[in-house]
């Protein structure tokens, strides 16, 4: 497990998908968490294990990160790309980028939820007025200094005072989304009787985990139960990822 995780700090792909931040952040919390297998010397193909909830993780990021509208307006295009830049290498959807009120507005119509990032004012309208026109769960990260961010009293407005640290903005931005995908999660997660499809894919999932680490079937039934329960994921869409992240693993 230690070789896997020197090649993940060596990644620059990992590097660029997570964002500098998040990606020394995550390094700190599994080489910690390495610490403690090593400790409790864990059997059951633990190191195996170990590199499939890394690369859960790194999934369960990207998903996150993807389900979630985000739209960036700042009147001045170059601060605007910039912003966008800085969101998409950490690995953020960005949908839009934006020069005015009236766009936002056009691209968010219909959606219920999403996220948008701007400054305090831009060439048609202020803030406030923006935040008027969308749906009540959409929420604003406001960058902005911190005399327009006291007199913000406007719900689902987030502030970041400037001047604008990178890692500030990607870190608050990571928070909000989680969020939201938290929300969309939820309303997704109601009792259903499993599809055969469901059914067969629990088998499969099931059978790879016993394959590739040596276990039995109630410990690869209880390793997804964990895994969704730690999560606050579907047993089914923790089932789902971690085949996807056996196809990057293989």
């Amino acid at each position: 497990m230690k070789e896997a995780l020197e090649i993940f700090k060596q990644s620059t792909y990992m590097k660029e998908l997570l964002g500098d931040h998040i990606f020394n952040k995550y390094v700190e919390a599994k080489s910690a968490e390495w610490e403690s297998y090593q400790k409790l010397r864990i059997t059951m193909g633990s190191r195996s294990l170990f590199i499939q909830d890394l690369m859960i993780d790194i999934y369960m990021i990207r998903e996150v990160r993807s389900l979630v509208n985000v739209i960036v307006l700042f009147p001045k295009q170059e601060v605007a790309r910039s912003i966008r830049n800085l969101l998409v290498r950490s690995g953020f959807e960005v949908t839009a980028v934006c020069a005015t009120g009236a766009q936002v507005v056009q691209r968010m119509e219909g959606v219920e939820e999403g996220l948008v990032v701007c400054g305090y004012k831009c060439s048609d309208m202020i803030y406030s007025e923006l935040r008027e026109y969308l749906s009540e769960e959409v929420k604003m990260l406001l960058i902005a200094s911190r005399q327009y961010l006291d007199d913000c009293v406007y719900p689902n407005v987030i502030g970041l005072s400037m001047p604008l640290k990178g890692y500030e903005l990607v870190e608050k931005t990571r928070e909000i989304v989680t969020e939201i995908s938290e929300k969309q999660r939820r309303r997704k997660q109601r009792p259903k009787q499993r599809t055969r499809e469901e059914v067969r894919l629990l088998e499969e999932v099931k059978e790879l985990l016993m394959q590739n680490n040596q276990i039995t079937e109630s410990e690869a039934h209880a390793y997804i139960q964990q895994r969704s329960m730690n999560s606050g994921v579907g047993l089914i869409e923790m089932a789902k990822m971690i085949k996807e992240s056996l196809t990057y693993q293989n």
